[in-house]
């Protein structure tokens, strides 16, 4: 009752005014820091985009993961299925014809270029490669380049038994699988160059159709699952475990605004004293602290730890395991989102020609690397990202706004502030609004952060294994 008369009272209904307007400029405060970010994160991408693709074009060889990917398939479905280079069937469609179209959209350096030039020689003949790599003339303007399109004419005009040790192991060592296609060109599949080249080339290739096939049949149980549960949301069989908050959300707001906010800073500075730490030191500067300050942050301004927890998802549900098998139910129903998302990405690739890719793609060689990635895209990121995104802020939106409203909102900047490119915002939306549905249905995030690891598990493996 006292509580009710001080808020009946001049003074009461005074303090409420205070603090509600307090509220609407913090509000607004964190909504100007959180559009400024995500604008300077866009373009911070797209500087980097067009730097790494600067010094792309330059001389120095640098791993390019998509093109190897494509190539070993390319390599590996001639050897799997026919023969490219001898028996091409006469279709209305040449099948080499497209691979090596692929690769040229894919070819990023002059490097690169070589390295298609290998491709074709293996698909079309001794001649094909020659052709590829006169073609490049000035291009090879560096010692460095010169000398591996001298070995590479050489294994294409006479053989590779015209180059000695030295420059056999010069092609290896700056071209990799490449480098062994090249020197194993025309020899028996005995012959240990050749052995490795195609021997990886059909484990890529066993790969890709391994996991495309087990897509295919997952997007088709996605279609059932996802008209399953549009039914049952109509007929309100669905209950949803989430319950927007009666109380103010702001602080989760705020914290928010101080994750993007940090980001820009720390990883800017990591950038700049990076010399000065270990690698792993890096990563776990840049990461680790916005996320710990953006999500203290709430208990700094008020918020008790219940809450906190509840408004990050930060609970077992129905149970932990329960909630892994439903998030990877619940993922499983939106891959037809996903491959809507996907289907328009691609037709804005042919209009624009803009490449998607993840800079971390590249970065995925060695097993080292590959263990810190794997654990940096399957456990850090979908804790981290889905504390802060359908945590935090899906939290807030959803205190005075519909789901749909909250997950749109939620998508398109997650969407955004990755580094894929403006073309990759598709199909990235389509998995965050996925993963905001989850979290509604569930209202704890192991189900998301769950289906959010198995996305990116499934595309690590396959780089890891298809490059391997």
């Amino acid at each position: 009752m006292t509580q009710t008369a001080d808020l009946d009272s001049p003074s009461g209904g005074l303090a409420a005014a205070h603090c509600e307007y307090h509220s609407r400029i913090s509000a607004v405060c964190s909504w100007m820091v959180i559009l400024a970010s995500v604008a300077v994160i866009v373009a911070l991408n797209r500087v980097s985009s067009e730097q790494s693709a600067s010094e792309e074009s330059k001389d120095a060889l640098s791993p390019n993961v998509q093109l190897e990917i494509t190539a070993r398939y390319a390599v590996g479905t001639s050897v799997n299925f026919f023969n490219l280079r001898e028996q091409r069937p006469q279709t209305l469609i040449d099948p080499t014809a497209v691979y090596l179209q692929q690769l040229d959209s894919l070819a990023k350096s002059t490097p690169d270029r070589l390295c298609v030039a290998i491709v074709a020689g293996e698909l079309r003949g001794a001649s094909a490669a020659l052709q590829r790599i006169d073609a490049l003339g000035a291009a090879l303007r560096s010692p460095s380049l010169a000398a591996d399109a001298a070995a590479l004419r050489s294994v294409y005009s006479s053989g590779s038994k015209t180059l000695n040790g030295e420059a056999r192991q010069r092609v290896v060592r700056r071209y990799g699988w490449f480098g062994h296609l090249a020197l194993g060109f025309a020899k028996d599949a005995n012959d240990p160059d050749r052995k490795i080249a195609i021997d990886a080339a059909v484990r890529a290739t066993a790969v890709i159709l391994v996991v495309g096939g087990i897509g295919l049949m997952a997007l088709t149980a996605g279609f059932v699952l996802l008209v399953i549960a549009l039914v049952r949301l109509t007929d309100g069989k669905i209950r949803r475990m989430y319950v927007p908050a009666a109380t103010n959300t702001g602080p989760f707001l705020e914290a928010f605004a101080i994750y993007l906010a940090l980001m820009i800073v720390v990883s800017s500075l990591v950038g700049r004293f990076s010399g000065h730490l270990t690698l792993n030191a890096a990563y776990l500067v840049a990461g680790c602290l916005p996320v710990a300050t953006a999500l203290a942050w709430p208990l700094l301004r008020g918020i008790s730890w219940s809450e906190l927890r509840y408004g990050l998802g930060w609970h077992a549900g129905t149970g932990v395991i329960r909630e892994m098998l439903l998030g990877i139910t619940g993922y499983i129903a939106g891959l037809p989102l996903l491959a809507a998302g996907v289907m328009v990405t691609v037709v804005l690739m042919r209009l624009s020609g803009a490449q998607t890719a993840h800079p971390i793609v590249n970065q995925a060689a060695g097993l080292q690397s590959a263990l810190r990635l794997f654990l940096l895209a399957c456990v850090f990121a979908p804790l981290a990202e889905e504390s802060l995104f359908r945590g935090a802020l899906f939290h807030h939106l959803r205190h005075r706004h519909a789901w749909w409203i909250s997950a749109l909102i939620v998508s398109l900047l997650f969407a955004a502030i990755h580094p894929q490119g403006w073309a990759a915002i598709p199909p990235l939306a389509m998995i965050a609004i996925t993963l905001a549905a989850i979290r509604e249905w569930r209202g704890t995030i192991v189900a998301s952060a769950t289906a959010h690891a198995l996305n990116n598990g499934m595309i690590m493996l396959v780089l890891v294994v298809a490059t391997s």
